[in-house]
C-alpha cells in the first residue's frame, strides 16, 4: 500500500477524522483528476476501482461520505452524483434518464418534455395534434 497506513486516523477533513483511540476511523482515498462538471469524466478503470473499494467498506458496515460534505470542497467533484455512485455500490441498476424533446409547432415552441420511446413522444404530443399544425419538429436535446 502507498500512502498513510490505514490504522492511522486520515488528515483530509478537519473535524471529521476521529482521532480519539477506540481504535475506529473513517478510511479516505484520493482520485486524481478535476471532477468538476465541464472537466473530467470518473469512467472507467479509474471509477471501477473507486467503486470497488467503496463497495468493500461498505459491506462492512462503513457509510459513504463525500469529501464535500465535511469540508468547503467539491470532492470529487460536482460531476459525480453521489446517489449514482452510492448506486454503483451498492449494484443497484443505473438506468440512465430519457431524453428530452423540444417540439416546435409551426415555428414556435410549444412544449419541452423527456420521453424513452415513440410511444411515450406520441402521448405527449397529441393534444397538439388536435390543433392540426401545418408543421411539428422535433429535437432530441444531446
Amino acid at each position: 500500500m502507498i500512502g498513510r497506513n490505514i490504522n492511522v486516523p486520515p488528515a483530509s477533513a478537519t473535524d471529521h477524522n476521529d482521532s480519539d483511540s477506540d481504535g475506529k476511523h473513517p478510511f479516505m482515498f484520493e482520485m486524481v483528476g478535476n471532477f468538476d462538471k465541464g472537466h473530467d469524466k470518473l469512467e472507467g478503470k479509474q471509477l471501477a476501482t473507486a467503486v470497488e473499494i467503496t463497495r468493500y467498506f461498505y459491506q462492512k458496515g462503513a457509510s459513504i461520505k463525500f469529501h464535500r460534505e465535511m469540508a468547503d470542497k467539491s470532492c470529487p467533484g460536482t460531476g459525480v452524483d453521489k446517489t449514482w455512485f452510492v448506486n454503483l455500490v451498492k449494484n443497484v441498476p443505473v438506468t440512465p434518464p430519457p431524453p428530452f424533446y423540444d417540439c416546435v409547432i409551426d415555428g414556435a415552441t410549444k412544449a419541452t418534455f423527456s420521453a424513452r420511446n415513440v410511444d411515450e413522444i406520441a402521448a405527449k404530443v397529441k393534444d397538439l395534434l388536435l390543433k392540426k399544425p401545418n408543421k411539428i419538429e422535433l429535437t432530441k436535446r444531446t
